[in-house]
């Protein structure tokens, strides 16, 4: 399970489920709030663009998509 505002993944297998903790700089979406309120603040262009933020989100979506489907899906040029 994950939760964008949180500190941790939680991997589940048949098995055994495992939990993963985010070192400070990868955790959920906070930093990225943070860089953007930031840029706007200081008058700058953002450390990530708009056009790279869009690739990102579609490979995010994706690997969703491919873990609700169980398969393969292919990505769409962006």
């Amino acid at each position: 399970s994950f939760n964008p505002m949180g500190d941790e993944i939680v991997f589940h297998s048949s098995v055994a489920s495992r939990i993963v903790s985010l070192p400070r700089a990868r955790r959920g979406v906070r930093p990225m709030l943070q860089e953007f309120h930031s840029s706007i603040s200081e008058s700058r262009e953002p450390s990530l663009s708009g056009e790279e933020a869009l690739k990102a989100l579609a490979i995010v979506l994706a690997a969703y998509r491919s873990a609700d489907e169980g398969g393969e899906v292919l990505l769409s040029p962006v």
